[in-house]
């Protein structure tokens, strides 16, 4: 019998039990044990604060493993409002080495392989839109007649050279801006293309003129930023005209000093221009989305030539994309970050778009309009009369001189082969002479072609231009002389109540001074009259007192 206090009796573990669980102890090896040293890696899940940081996001996301035909359809909008007669822009942001011309032109450095029918899976999206186009432009030959030019301008230390016709940037070109055509380049040659082998051909020329260098991020890297601009005319049956623009925008890279790479100056100047104008480009963008969401910030357009060419797509008449470009390498990270907030940035710049659209002027229309511009004009002269003469000046009639100078025809002249070359540029390919084009002026009416010879721009119609413009001018003077007339007659209106409102007071003063005297004059009478009465009673007292002792004596 087993006590209360007494431990349960339990069973010994046998010899082969003990042996079974115990840990076999490590060989020691004469002269001590080697091993590795053992590493835990931990990660925290993120805090409160990390997860609030800012983030960025964009429209669409192009994965990496997509091909250039799915990125093409991402942005193949861009085209379609092209043809439909809106102004259009598409350019490339991104650190050097990011896949800008890449995503713009396609890994073929020359194009050449790229032909209308042949499949280039690397062709990027320009060459993709070009086909486009003139696939569109066929289709509409039934309805419209439709005319392509385009124009290869490239931004190089912050000077505009034509990159089809000035091969040794001898010439740069200035930038200028009027009610007609808004912003452009003067002197900038304009081709008419007529097929996709044209337009590829001047393209090829163009990119084969850019300005390029190797770095240490890029072997081949654009040191300038280019613009190719297609313009599309049409002509439709019904009377209307169509015309648009298209830019294709490729921006060179950002890119940080490299301390430890001995720089030339030429290439500091370089690196130095191009920080500067994507610098101004993102303060642009910047005050830009500030405006969208309700501030009043001045947006520097003129701080840059990229921004002052730029100034139309950014926020003006154009429906524009824009496509960041990031490196997935770890030593990019910091330039990725910049990226992504210039795209979120970009994001909230809200622009206003509408067809480019025209009415076909015809001879009819114009003698209308002629007709109705003497009526206005002797209206006009009428209202000018020294009678209804006027000081003022309306605002705007300064601008008007620029527009009505005659300006002479403008050129285009070629630089022999043989002049100065910029250091670590060799002569470059011109465009063909065979090719007709025009030069982009100030109002001009005529276009040359490559070989001197003259031809007229069809889409101007001087004559009818000119008499809506003054039909304009002459609405205006009408318009100013009436808003004068109203003035003047508002302000005799207002003088002549003024003075009815004085005569009025006067008159009050006036009845109020008669009624005054008219009072005071009937209180004096009674008061007369109280005191003739008083004086009456007073004699009449003083003569019935005296006659009283007389009458006693008698």
């Amino acid at each position: 019998m087993t006590s209360k206090n007494s431990l349960p009796e339990t069973s010994s573990p046998t010899i082969s039990e003990l042996k079974a669980e115990a840990t076999p102890a490590p060989v020691v090896r004469r002269g001590g044990t080697s091993e590795n040293i053992q590493v835990f890696i931990r990660i925290r899940p993120l805090i409160e604060r990390e997860t609030s940081q800012e983030r960025c996001a964009g429209s669409h996301f192009i994965c990496a493993t997509d091909h250039q035909e799915q990125v093409y359809e991402r942005v193949h909008e861009c085209t379609q409002s092209f043809l439909e007669g809106f102004n259009s822009t598409l350019f490339a942001y991104g650190q050097t080495g990011s896949g800008k011309s890449f995503t713009m032109f396609g890994a073929e450095a020359d194009l050449s392989r790229y032909r209308p029918g042949l499949q280039n899976s690397q062709a990027g999206i320009i060459p993709r839109a070009i086909k486009e186009i003139f696939a569109a432009t066929v289709k509409m030959e039934a309805d419209a007649q439709a005319t392509v030019y385009c124009s290869f301008v490239q931004v190089y230390n912050e000077q505009i050279f034509d990159l089809l016709r000035d091969t040794q940037m001898n010439t740069p070109l200035e930038i200028h801006e009027d009610r007609k055509n808004g912003i452009f380049v003067e002197g900038l040659s304009e081709y008419a293309v007529r097929s996709v082998s044209d337009c590829l051909q001047l393209l090829q020329c163009g990119e084969q003129n850019r300005a390029v260098r190797s770095t240490h991020m890029n072997q081949v890297s654009s040191r300038s930023h280019s613009v190719f601009q297609l313009l599309l005319e049409q002509r439709r049956k019904d009377g209307t005209a169509l015309k648009s623009k298209f830019n294709l925008v490729d921006l060179a890279g950002s890119e940080k000093w490299n301390m430890g790479a001995e720089m030339r100056e030429h290439h500091i100047s370089e690196m130095t221009n191009i920080n500067l104008s994507l610098h101004t480009l993102g303060r642009c963008i910047a005050s830009l989305s500030s405006k969208s969401t309700g501030g009043s910030t001045h947006v520097p357009y003129r701080d840059s030539k990229l921004t002052r060419l730029l100034q139309d797509s950014l926020g003006g008449n154009t429906k524009t994309k824009i496509i960041a470009t990031l490196s997935p390498s770890l030593d990019c990270v910091e330039e990725s970050i910049s990226t992504l907030k210039f795209a979120d940035r970009a994001k909230k710049v809200m622009v206003m778009v509408r067809v480019n659209e025209q009415r076909e002027i015809d001879p009819a229309y114009v003698e209308k309009l002629q007709e109705e511009l003497e009526q206005l004009r002797e209206v006009v002269r009428l209202l000018q009369l020294p009678n209804n003469t006027s000081d003022c000046k309306d605002e705007g009639e300064g601008d008007t001189d620029n527009n009505n100078d005659n300006h002479e025809e403008n050129t285009v002249k070629l630089r022999s082969f043989g002049s100065f070359t910029p250091s670590g540029f060799t002569a470059k390919p011109s465009a063909p002479m065979d090719m007709n084009y025009r030069v982009r002026g100030r109002s001009s009416s005529t276009d040359t072609n490559g070989n001197g010879e003259c031809w007229k721009n069809d889409m101007q119609a001087a004559p009818a231009l000119t008499v809506e413009k003054e039909l304009e001018l002459s609405r205006k003077a009408i318009e100013k002389q009436t808003k004068l007339q109203n003035w003047l007659i508002e302000k005799e209106r207002r003088e002549i109540l003024k003075l009815q409102q004085e005569q009025q007071f006067i008159d009050e003063q006036r009845r109020y001074a008669a009624e005054k005297d008219a009072k005071f004059f009937k209180r004096a009478a009674a008061t007369k009259k109280k005191l003739l009465l008083a004086s009456a009673a007073t004699s009449a007292s003083f003569d019935s007192q005296s006659n009283k002792p007389a009458t006693a004596e008698t």
